[in-house]
């Protein structure tokens, strides 16, 4: 399902339940996960929970098999879902198995088993590298990147170890929030690819989501094939609350 990046994007996200008999179990619950199944007409999609299918009205566009972590809220005598947390998979798997154990963050990894992109010959990744983000220099034999721009900063971390390469950037602003962008491989083809991409600011995770078939392009030019492509939305306040770092 494509959607025009020229769509307007919402910057507060607003969904309503139709279905007022369901409202009061809903209320029992502080946070509900579900997947979103189909969209019905503009503005109105169909989810279903553990336990129930509901129609929602919402001002921003959903994706089939997305799934939401959603906050129920009374409002003005209806009942509103907050939006916690958004996670979509651009290609067939819905999550990705973990490479890392349950003690490490990917920031972790890379810190202990810091190496170069010349020590491994990495072109295909300094190519992806360069389009995605072309305001950042690159250097081979540089093992951590750190960038300070007027108002945000960024840094970048390439590890590799017992045949998994890992590459991890982090930006973070004050006005638009943090974006973790975090590539793993072994082959050295890199067709088993994997890309992760968490945000904490909405409008930035609905942009990437509109612009999905540009990064399928992207790659396809790079000759690049990802086994994986997952986007995550968290508010900060979730990630703070979980007290937890990423892990992929």
């Amino acid at each position: 399902m494509q959607v025009s990046p020229s769509q307007k994007l919402a910057s507060q996200p607003s969904l309503q339940i139709q279905e007022i008999e369901k409202i009061p179990n809903l209320l029992q619950k502080q946070l509900i996960r579900a997947v979103v199944l189909q969209k019905l007409a503009p503005g109105k999609f169909r989810i279903q929970t553990n336990t129930q299918t509901l129609v929602l009205d919402s001002n921003v566009e959903l994706f089939p098999r997305e799934e939401l972590l959603l906050k129920p809220k009374r409002d003005a005598g209806r009942l509103s879902l907050q939006l916690e947390q958004r996670v979509f998979s651009l290609t067939d798997k819905a999550s990705s198995e973990s490479k890392f154990s349950d003690a490490y963050s990917v920031k972790q990894f890379v810190l202990e088993n810091p190496s170069s992109l010349q020590e491994n010959g990495v072109s295909g990744l300094l190519k992806l590298l360069d389009y995605v983000f072309p305001g950042f220099v690159w250097q081979e034999k540089t093992k951590m990147y750190h960038w300070q721009f007027a108002d945000s900063h960024a840094e970048g971390y390439y590890s590799r170890k017992d045949e998994l390469s890992t590459f991890l950037l982090e930006y973070h602003s004050q006005k638009l929030g943090s974006v973790s962008v975090a590539f793993y491989w072994q082959k050295e083809t890199m067709d088993d690819l994997s890309l992760h991409l968490k945000f904490q600011n909405f409008q930035f995770y609905q942009l990437a989501l509109l612009s999905q078939s540009l990064l399928a392009d992207l790659l396809e030019k790079l000759e690049m094939q990802a086994s994986q492509i997952t986007l995550l939305y968290a508010k900060p306040e979730l990630e703070t609350m979980h007290k937890k770092e990423w892990l992929v």
